[in-house]
């Protein structure tokens, strides 16, 4: 038979085991809750389909509102078919071309991760891109990787 006192003891444990409990489900609630409210302020991860410069709502890279117009990075792949100055034009998977410019802070590296300059990059090599468009659609690059 359980004492007075292990019996106290049961309860208080279960009833620690009933607020963690209820810690828990206010604290997945509040997340799932905060999630909803980044969508609705357009704090949405946006991810550009690989070879498709088509930049489109899924997984990646954080984008968000400004000026009441959604930027995101993306992830593109192609071939460059023209190099002018500091203006690439790639063509990727889709046979569409697509204008990239790089700026001063493009950072340029070889498939094996050593950094790279835009001398390195000539017609007919193929190229990973990370970048966003402006507002001319000109892709202005962050990274180029060249494959």
């Amino acid at each position: 038979m359980e004492s007075k006192n292990e019996k106290h003891k049961t309860t208080k444990v279960l009833i620690a085991i009933l607020i963690g409990l209820v810690i828990l489900g206010i604290g997945v609630f509040a997340g799932l809750s905060a999630g909803h409210f980044r969508k609705a302020q357009g704090n949405r991860f946006m991810l550009g389909n690989v070879g498709d410069f088509g930049w489109r709502e899924g997984m990646g890279m954080p984008g968000r509102i400004k000026e009441g117009k959604q930027f995101s990075l993306g992830h593109q792949s192609g071939e460059i078919t023209n190099i002018s100055g500091n203006n690439l034009t790639i063509k990727n998977s889709d046979n569409k071309e697509i204008s990239v410019a790089t700026l001063d802070e493009t950072s340029i590296y070889t498939n094996d991760d050593s950094i790279a300059s835009i001398s390195d990059l000539k017609t007919g090599v193929k190229v990973n891109i990370i970048g966003r468009p402006n507002s001319a659609g000109v892709v202005q690059a962050n990274i180029i990787k060249i494959q």
